[in-house]
């Protein structure tokens, strides 16, 4: 599998955002954001004004940075605003879903993409989509396990906008950001609706 360390990390690290806000009250998890996001943001930019520290983060820290990233922020800063701004703006069950999205369909889309994705739309494949939304969904039901959660109509919904997202997500923004906000967004309005 190509990426093994990148997927790996993109999968831990959402768990542990989530799990940052499970595990403390509101106001502690939003600081612990906030000092990731600074603590992020001040590491890559001194990687991005410093070339010396720029070649040894690309080298030392090829499994989490992608190449491209080179000249320009990590995914990472996003990936920790998008998970804090959807916990902030939105209900729980739904900020939840939307997250699960992002850290299982994402990693999902690549992996089958990368092996078996022949339907190509603009740089995704429709296998990956369908993989996105396979395991999307999967991830995104687990709370019902436990109690808690949306109902399955608005979550098939939301996990269908969430593999558009990533489709349509132009690349000056980054879907670490679009996917769990906009996301969050439809299924509340759904909810709203349905109510």
């Amino acid at each position: 599998m190509k990426h093994a360390g990148r997927k790996l990390y993109h999968s831990l690290g959402g768990l542990f955002l989530l799990g940052i806000y499970y595990v403390f009250d509101s106001g502690r998890a939003f600081a612990v954001y906030g000092l990731l996001f600074a603590g992020i943001m001040t590491f890559d930019i001194a990687r991005l004004r410093i070339p010396a520290f720029n070649r040894w983060a690309m080298q030392k820290l090829s499994s989490v940075i992608r190449p491209g990233e080179a000249d320009t922020l990590s995914g990472s800063p996003t990936y920790v605003l998008g998970v804090a701004l959807t916990l902030y703006l939105f209900s729980l069950p739904v900020a939840t879903a939307a997250i699960l999205f992002l850290v299982f369909g994402d990693v999902f889309a690549s992996i089958v993409g990368e092996a078996w994705g022949k339907t190509k739309f603009r740089d995704k494949s429709l296998e990956g989509t369908a993989a996105f939304v396979v395991a999307g969904f999967i991830a995104g039901a687990a709370p019902h396990l436990f109690g808690a959660g949306v109902a399955p109509s608005i979550l098939v919904a939301g996990v269908v906008t969430a593999a558009a997202v990533e489709i349509l997500t132009p690349r000056w923004l980054n879907d670490n950001l679009s996917i769990p906000l906009i996301t969050a967004a439809v299924m509340t309005l759904l909810g709203g609706m349905a109510g």
